[in-house]
């Protein structure tokens, strides 16, 4: 859904400059934003900002 939005945009003047990925981060920033995170969800989201990606950053450096 997000990308076919994000695909008809870049058709358009304006935003094909700023490109197909980038318009579908930030529409996904926006319907996040707008319909929050749903509840079922909220436990992946938690282990991943603590399980991996503080794995992550302790194997960056």
């Amino acid at each position: 859904m997000l990308a076919a939005a994000a695909k008809t945009l870049a058709l358009l003047p304006l935003f094909n400059i700023i490109g197909q990925l980038v318009l579908v981060i930030l529409l996904g920033i926006a319907l996040r934003a707008i319909a929050g995170v749903p509840q079922r969800a909220m436990a992946g989201i938690q282990f991943s900002g603590k399980s991996l990606l503080g794995r992550e950053s302790f194997c960056w450096g």
